[in-house]
């Protein structure tokens, strides 16, 4: 039996909210192909969220598609732009390939490698592109999992899938991992970078940092915040 990675990637209940992590999931749109994962992260001085990432999900995958380009600053992010192949349409279509939709949890560890020519962007100024494309140069990511661990604060055990997303940030070998898990949504975020002397990542080097959404409330998403949209 295959498990739904989204079921991993949001609150059961949206009566209750993991503090500092809201996902708002929308269903498949039957024009686009695609649903939507709206990981809302900050809220403005109106309490609307106003910090987020956007990604994308059909039957097969998961997809990285709009990232903020710094907090509270809701007009400007950036966009992946034609970066996988859609087998239905044969096109080269928005948003990098992050893991599949659906998960062996016996024999689960995906990686897949997004090359230097498609893993494209555009940088969004108020709303606006100068339609320059940048890249990400080699991008990798892997999911593997389910896990059981203790989370912590009043989430205590739970299954968890660990994503990590492998980049160059500014000439440096970085990977970002993400901890989703099971009915309550992403609780752990940690940035990496590449110690020069070992070739490890370490979450200690270059002043990296570990950001934990390991509590629940009640109280359900705030009001979003995306004028560009």
């Amino acid at each position: 039996m295959k498990l739904d990675v989204l079921d991993f990637m949001q609150l059961a209940t949206r009566t209750t909210q993991n503090v500092g992590a809201w996902d708002v999931r929308t269903p498949i749109d039957p024009k686009t192909g695609y649903g939507q994962i709206k990981r809302l992260k900050a809220l403005g001085k109106d309490g609307r969220a106003d910090t987020w990432d956007l990604n994308l999900y059909d039957d097969s995958f998961v997809y990285s598609w709009i990232t903020e380009l710094a907090y509270h600053t809701p007009r400007d992010y950036k966009k992946f732009v034609g970066n996988h192949l859609n087998p239905k349409t044969n096109k080269y279509e928005d948003g990098i390939i992050m893991f599949p939709r659906w998960v062996d949890p016996i024999k689960n560890n995906f990686e897949y490698v997004t090359d230097k020519a498609h893993s494209t962007y555009l940088f969004f100024k108020n709303c606006r592109t100068d339609s320059k494309v940048h890249d990400l140069g080699i991008v990798g990511h892997v999911l593997q999992g389910p896990f059981d661990i203790d989370l912590g604060g009043n989430m205590g055990r739970a299954m968890v899938m660990v994503h990590q997303y492998f980049w160059m940030d500014n000439g440096v070998p970085a990977c970002e991992e993400n901890w989703y898990a099971k009915d309550k949504g992403w609780v752990r975020w940690c940035l990496k970078h590449q110690d020069p002397s070992t070739s490890l990542y370490n979450a200690v080097h270059l002043n990296n940092k570990v950001v934990l959404h390991n509590n629940v409330l009640s109280g359900g998403a705030p009001e979003v915040n995306f004028p560009c949209f």
